[in-house]
């Protein structure tokens, strides 16, 4: 049956109001609240204006905001990945290991570094999703119990020490700039990182597989349905994620020049922290890559802004933890204005 036309007078009535009020706190919120932040620091410590300043913030906030992509595509899909910061460790590792196994001298050694990173974790975000899949357990508690095994074996490997040894050569990934002007240089942490939030919004917007990881997150049942392979979508997901945070794992190697088997402890909450900043909802169906990206400089200019002002460590996690509540109940808003 052809559904009504709704007359000028319906279009421009409550429902119109409720959908234009949804799309401002769905997509406007994280930049307004990105907005304010750098205006309330820039306005209460003049250092923070400084270009060093914001080079710095592009570098600590590369790990997080990759994280924060791959995350971005499982919590869409209706899942969570908890293992993200033990696969930068363990894909850090591992990536150092090869570099020094290969030798310094080899032309090969960077890019088998950078293989063996993404190789690491893609491996175990596949892993993540078949358990997740075919066993039919929450994926809640298959990468909880993937973040044991992956710090683990990052501990096993390492033998409980940070890899030292990192070609020079390997800086360039993370660690090195590239100048623009007299005085401004790009980190190279954030022209990678740009690229990468790039290809990761226009795939999840913009292709088949995007739409059909939105569609497996909004109704599993439905998506199936409508001839959606629910399980092998999901599976990609992880995969995603978990090379995602391979790839973060080798940029923290680059970064500081050594791998640690504790270098992504904690990462996973900044990561989901991010995403849910971002606009991405836990409850699946809704979010963007850009967004979530977005959310990882909130993240970064807050932590940095409060370091310029002396504020503790302590007090820095109770802010973002806080963020993290307002961003759900944004979302909750959100969705009750929306219906």
């Amino acid at each position: 049956m052809t559904q009504p036309r709704r007359s000028d007078k319906d279009a421009t009535g409550p429902g119109k109001g409720r959908t234009t009020l949804s799309l401002v706190l769905e997509h406007g919120g994280p930049l307004v609240a990105l907005a304010a932040v750098v205006g309330l620091f820039m306005a209460l410590e003049p250092s923070f204006r400084n270009v060093a300043n914001w080079q710095n913030i592009g570098r600590q906030m590369a790990v997080v905001a990759i994280l924060a992509a791959g995350e971005t595509f499982v919590i869409v899909a209706g899942g969570i990945d908890l293992s993200v910061g033990s696969v930068v460790a363990l894909s850090g590792v591992l990536s150092a290991l090869a570099m020094k196994a290969l030798g310094v001298p080899d032309p090969l050694v960077v890019p088998m570094g950078i293989c063996v990173g993404l190789g690491t974790g893609a491996l175990v975000g596949a892993l993540s999703g078949v358990i997740t899949e075919l066993a039919g357990i929450p994926s809640f508690v298959v990468t909880l119990g993937m973040l044991g095994v992956a710090a683990g074996a990052a501990k096993i490997a390492s033998g409980g020490v940070g890899v030292s040894g990192i070609p020079d050569a390997f800086d360039w990934l993370a660690a090195k700039s590239i100048p623009i002007g007299p005085t401004i240089a790009i980190p190279t942490a954030a022209i990678v990182t740009i690229l990468v939030i790039v290809v990761g919004q226009i795939v999840l917007s913009r292709t088949r597989f995007g739409r059909s990881v939105y569609a497996l997150g909004g109704n599993r049942e439905a998506a199936r349905l409508s001839g959606v392979p629910t399980r092998r979508i999901s599976i990609m997901t992880f995969v995603i994620s978990g090379g995602l945070a391979g790839l973060a794992g080798i940029m923290a190697v680059s970064r500081i020049g050594s791998a640690q088997p504790t270098a992504g402890e904690g990462y996973e909450l900044n990561a989901i922290a991010a995403a849910v900043i971002g606009g991405t909802s836990l409850m699946g169906g809704e979010g963007s890559v850009l967004g979530s990206f977005v959310g990882a400089l909130i993240m970064a200019v807050i932590a940095t802004g409060l370091d310029h002002m002396m504020v503790s460590q302590f007090i820095q996690e109770v802010v973002i933890g806080g963020m993290i509540i307002v961003a759900v109940i944004v979302d909750k808003l959100r969705r009750t204005v929306a219906t």
